[in-house]
């Protein structure tokens, strides 16, 4: 998998695959389902969670919570707050990346898990309004210009109205000035 497949919170696809024989021939590791998904090359900071069992190039570093003192959800959403900031921190001539020692000791601050969980349920919330608003924006702009079409005809339609200069439309034509 590449970062290219980290566009939303969940990875459940690759566009791309490892074959048998090329997974048996490298030290490349199987990622298991719920692992985590941080970019450190590139696009520094890319964040999402996988939902199906993937092995990633070394762009991808996968982190696997250790224990109950972290919600996962908890940390994707920290993780994804602080993208600005972990872009700021990467180093490289051609391309900026962190190293994975970076990674390793980068600071989270860590509320109970009961308050993790609650952070969690709101984000969820407000993200789930937005996609909600979203869709009733694009219900709204295929109105606008349905009604559009209803008001002044087809664009392409166009074509076959009458042509007519603004001077002989109004009675003055120019600006402040003049």
């Amino acid at each position: 998998m590449k970062i290219g497949d980290m566009s939303e919170k969940y990875v459940s696809s690759t566009e791309e695959r490892i074959t048998d024989a090329g997974f048996n021939n490298s030290s490349v590791k199987m990622l298991e389902p719920g692992t985590l998904l941080y970019s450190i090359f590139a696009s520094i900071g890319a964040v999402s969670i996988l939902k199906i069992p993937a092995t990633t190039n070394q762009a991808i570093a996968g982190l696997k919570i250790k224990d109950d003192s972290l919600d996962r959800d908890f940390l994707y959403h920290y993780l994804k707050s602080r993208e600005s900031i972990s872009k700021s921190s990467g180093r490289g001539a051609a391309q900026n990346n962190i190293n994975l020692t970076i990674l390793r000791n980068m600071q989270v601050t860590l509320p109970s898990i009961e308050i993790q969980r609650s952070i969690v349920r709101n984000l969820e919330m407000i993200s789930n309004q937005v996609t909600i608003a979203e869709s009733h924006l694009m219900d709204l702009d295929a109105l606008v210009k349905s009604r559009f079409i209803e008001m002044f005809g087809d664009p392409v339609e166009e074509n076959r109205w009458a042509r007519i200069t603004l001077a002989s439309l109004c009675t003055k034509l120019g600006s402040g000035a003049t």
